[in-house]
C-alpha cells in the first residue's frame, strides 16, 4: 500500500501557501496527487495545478473546491487554503476520469484501470447537475466493491473539481 505525503497552508498569495505545502510534502517518488484548495483560490485552480504539476513531478492529479478544506489538525474556511497529498501507486493501478454528466456516459470502461475494473473510486461531484444521484448510483455499480468515496465540490461561484485539468458539470 503507497504512503501519503501531506502538507496544508494558508497564505495571502497562493504561491506561499503552495511553496509551504512542496516543503511539507518533502522528496520522494509519487505518480498520483490530491489537490484540495478553498474557494477564494478557485480563479488561480488552472495555475494551482500547473505549479504543483511542475514542482513536485507529479503527473497525475485529482480534487475539488470546497468552501473550507481540512487537514490534520487545522481547518481552513473563508480564507485562501489548500491541503495536498501525494503517493506513489503502480503504473496502471489508478485512473483519473472526468467527463461523466450525464447517466448514458457512464459505461463499463469509465472505471477500468487497463482492462483491470475498479474495485475503489475517489469520487468529485458538482451540485449543481441535477443528475448526481443517479450518476452516483451507476457509478458504484461499476465498481466491483460498490464502494465509492469522495464528496460534493463547494463553492459560492465556480464548483471545480480536478482530473489531470480543471473541470466541472459532473463527476470526476
Amino acid at each position: 500500500m503507497p504512503t501519503f505525503r501531506y502538507g496544508h497552508a494558508s497564505a495571502p498569495d497562493w504561491r506561499d501557501a503552495a511553496r509551504s505545502c512542496v516543503i511539507q510534502l518533502g522528496s520522494g517518488d509519487a505518480s498520483l496527487g490530491f489537490l484540495y484548495i478553498t474557494d477564494v483560490l478557485a480563479d488561480h485552480a488552472a495555475e494551482i495545478l500547473d505549479w504543483f504539476r511542475e514542482e513536485t513531478g507529479v503527473a497525475h492529479w485529482t480534487g475539488a473546491v470546497g468552501i473550507g478544506v481540512c487537514a490534520t489538525g487545522r481547518e481552513y474556511l473563508d480564507e485562501p487554503a489548500m491541503a495536498v497529498m501525494v503517493a506513489d501507486f503502480e503504473v496502471g493501478t489508478f485512473r483519473v476520469f472526468s467527463g461523466i454528466a450525464k447517466a448514458e456516459q457512464v459505461d463499463r470502461t469509465a472505471l477500468k484501470c487497463g482492462n483491470v475494473p475498479a474495485n475503489f473510486a475517489v469520487v468529485h461531484a458538482d451540485p449543481s447537475n441535477s443528475e448526481i444521484p443517479e450518476l452516483v448510483s451507476k457509478l458504484a455499480e461499476r465498481v466491483e466493491s460498490g464502494f465509492l468515496v469522495g464528496g460534493l465540490t463547494s463553492s459560492r461561484r465556480q464548483n471545480i473539481q480536478i482530473a489531470d485539468g480543471i473541470v466541472e458539470g459532473g463527476l470526476s
